[in-house]
């Protein structure tokens, strides 16, 4: 190498060196002003989500952006925002794996990860995954941080209460309550008996239940949500004790609390509830005059559970001998359910779609800000590399051989689209057809003949089960091999094997969740699995990048 190229080379280094020593000091003022944004959270999040909006996470060094990530999660969690994606707090993830495995960050952010797939209604392992992984590392600390455990145990609770693992979630809650004691939360503590009392009905313990909330009254002060919190838990627990007076007592308490609170309620549900207490009290005027107000208060026409309201109006009607109203609203339960159905599939699932492809265009907006951060340094990469590297292979063959690879593709991809045609007709013609009038039967029969409706409901869920069986009749591995020009692995199940083929020929994720029958985000989170069980089995993932599509 001459000296001219030396000393170019040297220059080079000199200009990327001199910007970033400058950016050092810089960063390290930001990460004092993320950490003290950290301390305010639990008691200022509005405040603090205003102030990380005011900080571009592009401009930040990948630590500082990390960090960033993972506040502006827990901020959107403590107000409540609707998640849409967890990609954020995937990548501050894996952020944390790859540079600071085992410290409280990287605990946080798997907690956090769970609790934004959570909030998402994910309900596959995805979600506990993470949190007992975050178990395991605060375990091998020394001196764990109280806050931290309290999180950890707190949502390991909650999950297990969703999946109605009952007794396992007391002993999670049991362990939060103590936590919170130890770092002196009142807010946690709060927290956590409430989460007891909740569990303690479910596990039909009522005298516990009834102490958790004798301890809740006592404590002071509260804020105006906890104080919504306990009411309505009262509510819950007179109603159980057939306390009818009481319970509507302790409603209308909760209705003079709603303006003041920072998330407000739904006053459609809370007009119900009131409802029925004047019902169970035989106040049926009151009733009717509330259950309406459920009704004029509500504030998503496409709520799936919304004909439960006007059938309440019909039953309190057919209760006062008013039947004629009985069967107008009846009737206007059964379009409401109709209509709710008939859009779930189009309006609904778009919706979703279209927030998550927005999420994800600012995900790679992001990291197309951070490239251009480090072009100059892969710049200086290339030109030592072309300086240092030998002659690839010459283009002559490389062009022979990629147009060999583009006619196996293609002819691929004529035997792919046939085939896939023949499993789309099978199963969107039996499944969709046939379920539609099922559910419409279901739904007609339910009140009359459950058992009925039970055994339907119960068919449509093996229907989508036959329809992966019989795709795995159809395909061998063989075939398989054929049509994808991949070999398939031994432990593959039929339903990973279904879901292969269809990311091989380049299935959307919407239409993936269509014909397996469940939610855009467990399908990403299962492409994921499979992608990873794949890569254990030495097969090369690559067509995962390639076959994506737009709405993927």
């Amino acid at each position: 190498m001459g000296r001219d190229n030396l000393k170019v080379i040297l220059m080079l280094f000199l200009l990327l060196w001199i910007p970033l020593s400058c950016d050092n000091e810089g960063e390290r003022q930001t990460y004092i002003r993320l950490q003290q944004w950290d301390n305010q959270l639990g008691k200022y999040p509005e405040t603090i989500a205003d102030s990380l909006r005011k900080l571009d996470p592009r401009r930040l060094s990948p630590a500082n952006r990390a960090y960033h990530g993972l506040l502006k999660t827990i901020v959107d969690d403590k107000t409540y925002t609707e998640f849409t994606s967890d990609s954020l707090i995937s990548g501050v993830v894996r952020y944390y794996t790859k540079h600071r495995p085992g410290t409280d960050g990287h605990i946080r952010s798997l907690i956090y990860q769970s609790v934004v797939r959570y909030r998402m209604n994910i309900t596959d392992s995805t979600v506990l995954l993470p949190l007992k992984k975050a178990e395991k590392m605060f375990s091998l600390q020394q001196k764990g941080d109280p806050s931290i455990a309290y999180l950890l145990n707190f949502f390991l609770g909650s999950i297990h209460e969703k999946n109605s693992n009952f007794t396992i979630a007391a002993e999670y809650r049991q362990k939060a309550l103590q936590c919170a004691k130890v770092e002196k939360n009142p807010a946690h503590i709060f927290d956590s008996y409430l989460a007891l009392f909740w569990n303690s009905l479910k596990l039909e313990n009522l005298d516990r239940g009834k102490a958790y909330l004798d301890t809740l009254d006592a404590i002071s002060p509260k804020s105006v949500d906890e104080d919504y919190f306990l009411l309505n838990a009262q509510s819950v627990y007179y109603a159980t004790q057939k306390l009818y007076d009481k319970a509507l007592e302790k409603e209308k308490e909760l209705l003079g609390l709603v303006p003041l609170m920072k998330e407000k309620p739904d006053i459609f549900r809370m007009y119900y509830s009131i409802a029925e207490q004047y019902r169970y009290l035989g106040r049926l005027d009151s009733a009717m005059l509330y259950a309406l107000k459920s009704i004029e208060h509500i504030p998503d026409s496409n709520y799936e559970l919304n004909y439960l309201l006007y059938e309440n109006v019909a039953d309190i009607a057919e209760e006062q001998g008013d039947y004629k109203t009985a069967n107008n609203y009846r009737r206007e339960a059964a379009l409401v359910h109709d209509k709710t159905i008939a859009k779930q599939k189009d309006i609904h699932i778009l919706q979703l779609e279209k927030q998550y492809n927005h999420s994800e265009a600012e995900n790679k907006a992001l990291r197309a800000e951070a490239h251009a951060r480090i072009a100059i340094i892969v710049i200086l990469c290339l030109i030592i590399l072309l300086i240092l590297s030998a002659i690839y292979i010459q283009k002559k063959n490389n062009r022979v051989k990629f147009e060999k690879m583009e006619m196996e593709k293609e002819m691929r991809k004529n035997k792919q689209q046939q085939f896939t045609m023949s499993i789309y007709n099978r199963m969107l013609t039996q499944f969709f057809l046939i379920e539609k009038e099922l559910g419409a039967l279901a739904n007609k029969e339910r009140r009359l003949k459950p058992d009925f409706a039970d055994f339907i409901e119960q068919l449509l869920k093996s229907m989508s089960k036959n329809l992966i069986d019989g795709f795995a009749r159809d395909i061998s591995g063989k075939k398989f091999e054929e049509l994808t020009g991949i070999s398939l692995p031994d432990d593959i199940n039929k339903s990973e094997l279904l879901m292969f083929f269809l990311i091989c020929c380049g299935v959307t994720n919407s239409d993936m969740a269509i014909i397996l029958r469940t939610s855009v985000a467990s399908i990403r989170s299962r492409k994921n699995q499979l992608k990873n069980k794949l890569k254990e089995s030495g097969i090369n993932t690559s067509f995962f990048e390639r076959v994506k599509t737009p709405s993927s």
